[in-house]
């Protein structure tokens, strides 16, 4: 967890937004009930998000748009109940990692450990 918490330190933006693996899952409607279950409506994503690609097509101005947009941070993959175990951040920060195809661990994210 230590390197984990210093990666976050010590890159920069670009390098935090490299871990994404643009699933979109937290793009979606979420639901904490009151035992602390998470419900994820995959019916129901933001309007924003390209079905397809998995990409917001308001990216750059998307805290401004959408008002239920919320930034990702570290405390949010540690901790967020609400955050999906196949996020990138939530592999990375929670279970010390993540693989690339092939056993390789690294940037881009292809398959989650």
């Amino acid at each position: 967890m230590i390197g984990a918490l210093w990666y976050y330190l010590v890159r920069g933006r670009k390098e935090w937004e490299d871990l994404c693996n643009r699933c979109g899952r937290c793009c979606y409607t979420k639901e904490v009930q009151p035992d602390g279950t998470v419900f994820i409506d995959y019916s129901s994503p933001c309007r924003y998000l390209n079905s397809e690609t998995n990409l917001c097509t308001v990216y750059e101005r998307r805290f401004k748009v959408c008002r239920e947009c919320r930034k990702v941070t570290i405390f949010h993959a540690l901790w967020a109940r609400y955050m999906p175990r196949e996020c990138a951040y939530v592999q990375f920060y929670r279970h010390g990692g993540y693989r690339r195809k092939g056993g390789n661990r690294g940037r881009g994210m292809d398959a989650a450990l």
